[in-house]
C-alpha cells in the first residue's frame, strides 16, 4: 500500500548451517531478496512511496563460525544505506548462533561476535549519518536462549535383533523430534535407567 511502512529481508550471500537444509544464505536459497537486486527495489518503493523502515537477513542456523554472522551483517549494511533508505530505523541480523549437540561441542562464542557486530554498525551509523537517530540491531536468538532448556523423556518399548543392526523403538516418534530424520540432527541419548552402565 503507498506510504506504508515495511521492512525488507535480504538474501546476505553468504552461506553457512549446520545442514544445507537450514542454510537460508546464498544462491540456492529462495529466502531474501539478492543484493544485487537493490537497484529494482529502490525503484519499486520509491513508486509506490513505501517506507522501508527494516532490513532483515537470515544466514541460517546452528552457526559456530563467527565470521560467516559478521560478513553476512556486513553484506546486508551495504545496502542499508542512508541513500537507499533515509526512513530506516532497524537492522535485524537474524539468529543462527550454535548450541551444543553432542557432549565435546562448544556454544557460539557470541560476545566476541557481539563486539565485532556492534563495532561494525557503530562504524556504519558515523559514515551513513545515522548517529543523530541511531539504528535498532535487532537479533533473533531463539534456540540460542532455549535450546538447552527442555529433553525429551522417552520409554524403550521395543527391541528388535535385525542382523547387524539393533533397533530400538521407543514411545515418541517423528511428530515429538522430527530434527534427527530432517537434517541428520544428533541429540544426545543417555540410558536414565543405567546411568552407572556403560551405554551400548
Amino acid at each position: 500500500f503507498p506510504g506504508e511502512e515495511c521492512c525488507l529481508r535480504f538474501n546476505p550471500d553468504v552461506v553457512a548451517g549446520e545442514n544445507a537444509k537450514v542454510q537460508t544464505g546464498g544462491e540456492k536459497t529462495k529466502f531474501g531478496i539478492a543484493l544485487t537486486d537493490i537497484d529494482k527495489v529502490l525503484e519499486i518503493v520509491t513508486k509506490h512511496r513505501i517506507k522501508v523502515v527494516g532490513v532483515h537477513e537470515h544466514t541460517g542456523s546452528g552457526i559456530s563460525d563467527p565470521a560467516k554472522m559478521v560478513q553476512s551483517a556486513r553484506n546486508l549494511l551495504g545496502v542499508a544505506t542512508r541513500r537507499n533508505f533515509k526512513h530506516l530505523k532497524f537492522v535485524d541480523l537474524g539468529g543462527g548462533f550454535k548450541i551444543p549437540y553432542r557432549p565435546e561441542e562448544k556454544r557460539a562464542p557470541v560476545n566476541d561476535l557481539g563486539r565485532e557486530i556492534l563495532a561494525l554498525l557503530s562504524e556504519h551509523e558515523r559514515r551513513e549519518s545515522f548517529e543523530h537517530a541511531p539504528l535498532s540491531l535487532c537479533l533473533e536468538p531463539g534456540k540460542w536462549l532455549v535450546g538447552e532448556a527442555g529433553v525429551l523423556l522417552v520409554t524403550v518399548n521395543t527391541v528388535k535383533h535385525n542382523r547387524k543392526r539393533v533397533i530400538v523403538g521407543v514411545n515418541s516418534g517423528f511428530n515429538h523430534l522430527i530434527r534427527p530424520a530432517m537434517y541428520h540432527a544428533y541429540h544426545h541419548i543417555r540410558n536414565l535407567s543405567a546411568m552407572d552402565r556403560k551405554s551400548k
